[in-house]
């Protein structure tokens, strides 16, 4: 067995402790100016964030013996074991993908997880949720991947959202994170920009069976993703038109708008991806390698639909 406060090191525990003393601080503010629903939407996250901090130092894992980067839960063997002979494929497929080399692959943590609950508490992740990942690491459900794989729309085509495409996906974000860091990744890179790589550098997965025919019907009739410029971690991906179908409509329209970026200037692309592994601004680095606005861009993408 394993234990999982040996994963996180004094470095992580101290940041976990600092980020409940800073927000316990600030929901304190908030009462004093009577600011009430933020500090209950503060104190919501604080018990969120503990109940998450709690599982990452408590939850044992088994860790796999062909590769100690895979830790999982009991009656998950058969599935890890096949993944540990490929993993260094996995990250060699995403370096290619996006360019560059992992900044650290030797120490990233894959944790798989046969319990749907003890997944959401230890990665603080949605319930509709097949993976997750952090600067450091990913976590996979596969409960969540099963009863995906099971669902009936599945049952007549193949579904995108398998272990090895999830696990792609969430190397992706991890590849990313590792460059520009967690708040970064939130508060400056857009969910349509990360998502979309994820989604197309893993084939796919996390846009379902909504086919690239029919994200063009729906951008044609108005319902389309935003391209904005910035990110927001507090704000839900900008969209215009009906999206009461759910994300994977987005994540499919997202990951179309990456692939014609790349297609429609190649070394543009693979330059943007360094400028932001570099520190550069999301916004600021599109006029400089594509010599166009977003808006611009987007514009010509749905022009060529």
């Amino acid at each position: 067995m394993h234990n999982i406060t040996q994963l996180l090191g004094k470095e992580n525990m101290d940041r976990c402790i600092c980020n409940i003393f800073c927000i316990s601080r600030f929901a304190l503010l908030l009462y004093r100016r009577k600011l009430v629903c933020f500090m209950i939407a503060l104190i919501g996250l604080l018990t969120a964030s503990c109940s998450t901090i709690s599982a990452r130092l408590t939850y044992d894992f088994e860790v796999d013996s062909l590769d100690e980067r895979l830790l999982y839960e009991p009656r998950t063997e058969d599935t890890v074991g096949k993944i540990s002979t490929h993993l260094d494929e996995y990250i060699e497929q995403i370096e290619t993908a996006q360019f560059s080399k992992f900044k650290d692959s030797s120490n990233i943590k894959i944790h798989f997880f046969n319990d749907k609950t003890r997944y959401l508490r230890f990665s603080g992740g949605r319930p509709s949720t097949f993976g997750s990942a952090t600067t450091n690491g990913a976590s996979i459900s596969l409960a969540r991947i099963r009863e995906r794989l099971t669902e009936n729309l599945c049952q007549t085509k193949a579904c995108p959202e398998t272990v090895n495409g999830v696990l792609l996906h969430e190397l992706s974000h991890v590849h990313m994170r590792q460059y520009v860091g967690s708040w970064r990744y939130g508060s400056d890179i857009p969910s349509w920009f990360h998502e979309g790589l994820a989604t197309f550098v893993s084939g796919g997965a996390g846009a379902g069976l909504v086919s690239e025919a029919d994200a063009k019907k729906s951008i044609l009739s108005g319902s389309h993703l935003v391209p904005v410029n910035t990110g927001s971690i507090f704000k839900r991906p900008a969209t215009v038109g009906d999206f009461s179908w759910g994300t994977f409509h987005f994540y499919r329209q997202s990951a179309m708008f990456v692939e014609y970026l790349l297609n429609t200037n190649p070394t543009g692309f693979r330059n943007v991806l360094s400028d932001l592994r570099a520190g550069r601004k999301f916004r600021t680095v599109w006029k400089t390698n594509y010599d166009a606005k977003l808006a611009d861009l987007w514009a010509n993408f749905t022009l060529s639909l």
